[in-house]
């Protein structure tokens, strides 16, 4: 091989390296802000609350279908273990519902608002429901805005009625009063069901779910085969197990229960636990790239420092100091660092750019780009790529010009 083509060879390997690096520090960049944007967005739907108390709450799911009840008898069950249940001492309120929130998807039915016009094709939508009897929104801390919830006298014979959400009462009825309001259930034949009530919109399948149209009906109107108890305590929900247990049992020795937990066990185990798992994994991998940047950008200048040994002790040798010498070689190790962190930076901006689809109203609730992920991830990766490049150089600094000038 040639000189000539040695050092072109040489000249490519060194920018391979570089780009290599550099391509490195990009890409810990990217997974260091996006970890801290869902981190923080993470946080930040927690500390707002699903929407309803977790307190106090204690849910059990029952389905007596799977002993061939019939409709008929399923609904005079849960009837009868609602009224029980409220007279267990420690109790201060219990209620029946088919869907509890944070329980995977809610059933869904198909609804025609009157007078709202569909697209040319499109005669009816779909929305997440749930069955509940009159005291599931006492219970559950669920604020009614407008109207009422359901009652007692909400039976099969009376008026079929509904209480809807208020983002389901926006679509529909923008600027109107929703109450008395009706839409046809299940298709454009189906029988008229008037709004009596708007609650106030929660969270339903998890914690960073935008805001969602949501159908509250009434147990006596739609009984369902396979029904939550949710028990209100006035001390630790769990002591309730026992007492709801032997209520169960009194009714039926061979009903099994399933899914008993309090609500804070629900929404940790469906939200909290979820959501630092993908942070924390989306955090190691930036951790991991960033290491591996570390390693990367050490060798990269300390091949570049020995590389150089002999011009280091001639520029030494006619007056530099050890301080220029420093700067020389941090030069090259930061340079390479900056150029990464910037590609790095910009790519983020896109990256968080999309992520802000996943957070209701944008990561900051206002639609905007969460800023702060940047400058943190920034100083982090300069501080320790000054660290990398500095071990190197601070090695360069103190070569004797003398021995330098001996090594080639």
């Amino acid at each position: 091989m040639r000189a000539t083509d040695a050092a072109g060879f040489g000249q490519r390997r060194r920018w391979g390296r570089a780009l290599l690096v550099g391509g490195q520090v990009a890409i810990s960049v990217v997974l260091l802000v996006v970890a801290t944007f869902i981190y923080r967005g993470f946080q930040r739907q927690i500390d707002s609350g699903p929407g309803f108390r977790m307190d106090h709450l204690l849910m059990m799911s029952l389905t007596p279908s799977q002993l061939g009840y019939s409709e008929a008898r399923a609904q005079q069950f849960f009837e009868r273990l609602a009224e029980q249940a409220n007279l267990v001492p420690g109790i201060r309120s219990a209620a029946l519902t088919r869907y509890m929130p944070m329980d995977g998807v809610a059933p869904s039915v198909t609804v025609v608002p009157e007078g709202f016009q569909f697209p040319p094709g499109k005669e009816s939508v779909t929305h997440w429901s749930s069955i509940v009897d009159e005291h599931y929104f006492d219970a559950i801390g669920l604020p009614i805005l407008k109207g009422r919830g359901f009652r007692a006298t909400d039976s099969a014979d009376a008026p079929r009625v509904a209480v809807v959400n208020d983002v389901l009462a926006q679509r529909y009825w923008p600027g109107q009063d929703p109450i008395g309001k009706r839409f046809r259930l299940d298709n454009s034949v189906g029988p008229w069901v008037e709004i009596v009530g708007v609650a106030k919109t929660s969270k339903y399948g998890f914690a960073i779910e935008s805001p969602m149209e949501f159908v509250y009906l009434p147990y006596r109107q739609r009984p369902a085969q396979s029904m939550f108890l949710l028990a209100e305590s006035v001390g630790d929900p769990s002591s309730l197990v026992t007492p709801l247990r032997e209520v169960v049992r009194r009714l039926d020795a061979n009903l099994p229960i399933s899914n008993i937990r309090t609500m804070e066990e629900q929404y940790r185990s469906r939200t909290v636990v979820i959501l630092d798992v993908i942070a924390t994994t989306i955090g190691a991998m930036g951790m991991m790239g960033m290491a591996l940047a570390i390693v990367g950008l050490y060798g990269l200048v300390a091949y570049a420092v020995s590389r150089r040994t002999r011009e280091i002790g001639i520029r030494m040798a006619i007056g530099a100091n050890s301080s220029d010498v420093l700067r020389m070689v941090l030069r090259q190790g930061m340079g390479l660092a900056v150029a990464g962190l910037g590609v790095g930076l910009l790519a983020s901006a896109g990256a968080s750019r999309a992520l802000a689809g996943v957070f209701p109203g944008g990561p900051g609730g206002d639609g905007r780009t969460d800023v702060v992920a940047f400058p943190l991830v920034a100083l982090t990766v300069l501080a320790v790529t000054l660290i990398a490049s500095y071990v190197p150089a601070r090695r360069a600094s103190r070569v004797n010009p003398t021995e330098a000038l001996r090594s080639e």
